[in-house]
């Protein structure tokens, strides 16, 4: 969408971005390109050194740069200068490149109980299946081939992408976005074990999702055993992550792929977990964790910080240890060398009692 170099200046502002500089010019900018590709009618951004030789070279219509960089743009291009040049562009490209938005209504192909609420300006689409007592606010978009179970309640501007399942109870906040593909508030991994057979564990619990949420596509959240797992705030969650029943996550927390949490897991606020992290049942994480890819939680992490290897520990720690590691042939070859160098002298030093005792006999 087409839009002015001073309006999109404003909408930045109006976002908390601090806008330093903004050329006053009659520029009309109408999509988003890399620094590289970038013709005069784009915006483009630098947020990384690395990049600074693409940034003298561009065509760009103009640059997001910070004032640092400001004067590294080449003639030609007009320099927006703001605090964050990556935050600003994440802003921008949503000005420029609006999500679609589906007309307010429901598609006569979808099924609504008698007793649900569903706001005049909710826009639900085909095949859709909304639940007893479910409540749609103003602004939702449901895409195809949702289910919405019973009692399920989406507050305003929730945005389903097609084949999301929402088990009954299931609560998500204003602005949260769920992929295709996930499913949320199935029942839990709860079995008690006797006798060599599992008993199923009744999951009683919710799934509650806060407000401006991410939640990935096949990632799959399940309703707590009795409580009710609760995603905070601001939350991310990339595509085909496992959060399992009664875990908490505090506000702002992200979760990249494959990312498999036990139950009862209390997450705190801003962490991240990276890759294929995956927790023991029952943990405490605190407060501005890190964890990085593949690291794996065995007890509680108990201080802000970054933390890697399985099991976790302090990451400079499991450095330490990947250097020890990749010098174990190394050392074992000198080990053996050593176990060599040991014999030979153990041998010499029985010839040597050897010869003493003859000596002595003579």
């Amino acid at each position: 969408m087409p839009i002015r170099l001073d309006q999109l200046c404003q909408a930045l502002k109006e976002e908390g971005i601090s806008v330093l500089s903004c050329p006053d010019q009659a520029v009309e900018l109408s999509s988003v390109a890399t620094l590289s590709s970038a013709q005069p009618d784009q915006l483009s951004f630098l947020a990384n050194e690395r990049y600074m030789a693409q940034l003298k070279t561009t065509r760009a219509g103009a640059v997001l740069v910070t004032a640092q960089h400001a004067d590294q743009v080449p003639s030609g291009t007009l320099a927006i200068v703001v605090d964050d040049p990556y935050f600003a562009y994440a802003i921008a490209a949503a000005v420029l490149h609006p999500a679609p938005v589906f007309e307010p209504g429901i598609h006569p192909t979808a099924r609504i109980h008698a007793t649900a609420q569903v706001d005049e300006q909710a826009a639900i689409g085909p095949f859709v299946w909304v639940g007893e007592g479910a409540v749609i606010e103003a602004g939702v978009q449901i895409m195809s081939h949702c289910h919405i179970g019973a009692e399920v309640h989406l507050h305003e501007g929730v945005r389903l992408e097609p084949g999301v399942v929402l088990y009954p109870g299931t609560q998500v906040g204003a602005k949260t976005r769920i992929k295709a593909g996930a499913v949320i508030g199935s029942d839990g991994f709860g079995f008690a074990p006797r006798q060599g057979r599992w008993q199923a564990v009744p999951q009683l619990g919710r799934v509650i999702i806060g407000e401006r949420c991410s939640i990935g596509a096949n990632t799959t959240i399940d309703c707590g055993a009795i409580e009710d797992t609760i995603i905070g705030n601001d939350v991310i969650i990339d595509n085909l992550v496992q959060i399992g029943h009664n875990v908490q996550v505090g506000d702002g927390t992200a979760m990249a792929s494959q990312v498999g949490v036990s139950g009862s897991v209390k997450i705190g606020q801003h962490c991240i977990l990276a890759g294929q992290v995956g927790t023991a049942g029952h943990l405490h994480i605190a407060d501005g964790a890190h964890i990085m890819a593949r690291g794996g939680g065995t007890s509680d992490v108990e201080a802000a910080g970054d933390y890697a290897g399985f099991p976790l520990m302090p990451r400079k720690a499991w450095q330490k240890m990947v250097v020890y590691e990749r010098n174990l042939p190394k050392m074992h070859q000198t080990i053996k060398q050593l176990q060599q160098a040991l014999k030979a002298i153990e041998q010499e030093l029985d010839q040597l009692k050897g010869t003493e005792i003859h000596d002595e006999r003579h």
